[in-house]
């Protein structure tokens, strides 16, 4: 009764932990991830260096010209979308070395095309080139909504000139979960350049005017699309057969929880396709037996994302030799020499769990262990612990009793009885034993009596307390 009653608690808590958690996420959005609201926000460069020409245009010409075309053609196509233009290098000359040059010039609106248009036609290219201070500056550009879907398209033709740290600040956006990554935009970048934007985010590089309106284009549908995430559970032949396992998304650097999901194949065997929030960097944990965990997981925004994720799974089956044990005895098993308990499994169950070495206590009377049990991939491990036997406790005059298993020759205290009835009966294993009691009719501590007996499989053993 009381080992029932512990595998009840464990059973519990579990539960209750685990909906829990459910009912937490789910009030965030389990389902497809739908935006609240839609922003897009130009990082644009008018420092001096974007008074070079292309053909008979500045580089700052063509890229005002075509940010207003793509916005004006946007705010057809998708009105409910924001727009905000931050400019930087464009309010102070060269000559001043001004590093704080940068201005959020149009803040975020919908159907705001002519504005851009007249705003961007009155500023001039002149001054330094500030991106980081830039990219950390429009993290506060973005009002705080964890719903919403914000990009950052960065347009420029040349490195950092102010001793900031692009990719430190990139790293704020995420790590804030403000932004997605951002797109950036180089305007014919020297090679030696580009490789410094590679940790800042998706970069593209623009030989000339042609390539920049196309380039554009297909960052800013990018930026709107769905982003849809596959995670592949790989079996030992490394196909994404494995499923009808829950799993965790967290945020990496808060631990929060994001979304909940069970793992499901659909029709075609495949693993089903989610709509989740592109922005930041999240943590897997697939609550296998042990739990699979896979970390730092950023998502390309705008593509479908697979992430395979190896589970080495075989099976643990428990029993009792030849014989079918009369109650679900609990096992606790553990991770081999570690003191937690990952998992409480009945004998005569049959469990799931990742490849590895295991400690298994059998809770019989009296418990019953085994150390290093290695439960291989895709194969059954069976372990079988000696059948039991019986005792008969004949309760006719014990107020008190208690029994006890010899082992190399000490006491070792297994069962105490709460309440000695009539007649009391017990399942042990093979073994030495004895009890120990104090009749009714002697309530003194020099009549305790000792009686010892012995347990064989499958057998019954007769022991009068008198």
């Amino acid at each position: 009764m009381k080992h029932r009653a512990l595998r009840k608690l464990y059973t519990y808590i579990f539960i209750t932990g685990f909906l829990l958690s459910l009912n937490y996420v789910y009030a965030q959005n389990n389902s497809a991830f739908k935006p609240s609201h839609t922003r897009i926000l130009f990082l644009l460069d008018a420092s001096g260096s974007m008074k070079e020409k292309w053909n008979d245009k500045t580089k700052y010409e063509i890229s005002k010209e075509l940010i207003y075309h793509l916005v004006d053609s946007l705010q057809t196509a998708s009105p409910e979308v924001e727009v905000g233009i931050r400019i930087y290098g464009h309010q102070y000359p060269r000559a001043v070395h001004n590093c704080t040059d940068s201005k959020l010039e149009i803040p975020f609106a919908k159907n705001n095309a002519e504005k851009i248009k007249q705003v961007l036609d009155k500023i001039t290219p002149q001054g330094y080139t500030p991106i980081a201070l830039s990219l950390l500056e429009a993290a506060k550009d973005f009002s705080y909504d964890t719903t919403a879907l914000n990009a950052i398209i960065l347009v420029t033709d040349g490195e950092e000139m102010c001793d900031g740290n692009p990719c430190d600040a990139t790293k704020e956006l995420i790590k804030k979960r403000i932004a997605i990554k951002p797109f950036i935009i180089g305007l014919n970048i020297a090679k030696d350049v580009v490789i410094d934007f590679n940790c800042v985010g998706n970069y593209y590089d623009a030989k000339d005017e042609n390539s920049f309106d196309r380039l554009l284009k297909n960052v800013t549908d990018q930026a709107l699309k769905n982003t849809t995430l596959q995670i592949n559970l790989l079996d030992i032949k490394n196909q994404p057969t494995i499923s009808n396992i829950a799993f965790t998304l967290y945020d990496h650097y808060s631990g929060a929880i994001k979304y909940n999901f069970i793992h499901t194949l659909n029709e075609q065997n495949n693993p089903d396709t989610l709509y989740i929030n592109p922005a930041g960097t999240y943590d897997i944990e697939v609550h296998s037996i042990p739990p699979v965990k896979k970390y730092k997981i950023e998502l390309v925004a705008g593509t479908h994302n697979i992430i395979p994720i190896e589970m080495p799974i075989g099976y643990l089956k428990l029993a009792m030799e030849n014989k079918k044990s009369i109650d679900n005895i609990p096992c606790v098993i553990r991770e081999a020499y570690s003191s937690e308990i990952l998992y409480v499994q009945d004998l005569n169950d049959n469990e799931a769990y990742i490849r590895g070495d295991f400690d298994i206590d059998f809770l019989t009377l009296p418990r019953y262990t085994k150390k290093l049990v290695y439960v291989p991939e895709e194969k059954e491990k069976e372990m079988t612990i000696p059948k039991s036997g019986k005792v008969l406790f004949m309760n006719v005059d014990a107020s008190i009793a208690s029994i006890y298993e010899i082992k190399l020759g000490e006491f070792k205290m297994l069962y105490e009885f709460d309440k000695v009835k009539e007649k009391d009966e017990l399942e042990l294993l093979p073994g030495r034993y004895a009890v120990v009691m104090r009749p009714k009719s002697a309530p003194k501590t020099d009549f305790t009596k000792t009686i010892y007996f012995d347990i064989q499989s499958e057998k019954t053993t007769n022991v009068n307390l008198r």
